[in-house]
């Protein structure tokens, strides 16, 4: 064996293994951007209903003490 096909025999499966970690990790970034994106939506749309929910009971507050 040579010490290019050590080289080769070496390097190939060790440049194989970083770049896998590289498409990994960039993969764990997007989906934990897209997944934070999500979220922030749902909160807002729960803000907007606590709001509603909030004015429908002064006004329920309002009737009653009619």
């Amino acid at each position: 064996m040579t010490n290019v096909q050590l080289y080769l025999a070496m390097g190939v499966p060790s440049f194989v293994t970083l770049v896998g970690i590289v498409v990994n990790v960039s993969l764990y970034i997007h989906l934990s951007s897209v997944m934070n994106a999500r979220f922030e939506s749902v909160e807002r749309r729960l803000e907007l209903i606590q709001g509603d929910t909030h004015q429908m009971d002064i006004r329920l507050t309002r009737l009653e003490a009619r």
